[in-house]
């Protein structure tokens, strides 16, 4: 075989093995997606790899060639979800504004995520109001991440002169945990405008303290 024929040879097999990934990749994409509204709408208890196999058009086979049974699949449902949520925090730190400002944003975008979850997924709302401890499993990485983002913000803040304050890292977790426990207010309430006021009146209470005068 000529240099010229190899080359075209392994040329073709980088293109053939690129599609196959794509596919690979994309399939995996698709039933990730069907899986979040089928868990969404059925619940996870009553979800089965049936029930995802029917809804994606793939058959069985193929669906567990890529997760081993409904708690794989699950949990990399959520974990798709997870770096969505992270990456909405990871943006409001970086934002060029107003300490303050990335502060009222960090708490809009975690009320927002409440929202936007529970009003997808009626199971889910259910176990947010009753304090599931699996809800806290789950969300445990992306309290830890808003932790670090509410910290980094005060911080900042520290450090600018915006807040006075001697433990950012304990400052940090109360604010977190405020906000938890305004989440079944909210969800009960249907979110809207008497959350945002709400959320104001929150931010007037736990940050003034702290502003510098």
């Amino acid at each position: 075989i000529g240099q010229s024929q190899k080359k075209n040879i392994f040329a073709q097999n980088n293109s053939g093995c690129a599609r196959f990934n794509f596919v690979k990749k994309t399939t995996r994409h698709n039933i990730l997606d069907v899986a979040l509204s089928v868990f969404s709408h059925r619940g996870v208890i009553h979800t089965t790899m049936d029930d995802v196999a029917k809804a994606s058009g793939y058959g069985r086979r193929t669906l567990y060639t890529y997760f081993k049974n409904r708690d794989e699949l699950f949990e990399e449902v959520i974990f798709k979800e997870r770096k969505v949520i992270i990456g909405k925090l990871n943006t409001v730190i970086g934002l060029n504004a107003p300490t303050n400002i990335k502060m009222e944003n960090i708490m809009l975008v975690h009320m927002n995520v409440i929202e936007d979850l529970v009003n997808r997924n009626e199971s889910l709302r259910q176990e947010f109001i009753k304090r599931n401890d699996r809800i806290d499993y789950y969300r445990s990485e992306i309290d830890n991440h808003e932790k670090y983002c509410i910290e980094f913000i005060l911080n900042e803040g520290s450090t600018n002169g915006t807040y006075t304050l001697a433990d950012p890292q304990t400052t940090a977790s109360i604010i977190l945990s405020s906000l938890k426990g305004l989440e079944k207010m909210f969800i009960l309430e249907g979110f809207g405008t008497p959350a945002i006021e709400t959320l104001k009146l929150f931010n007037n209470i736990i940050l003034k303290g702290i502003e510098t005068p």
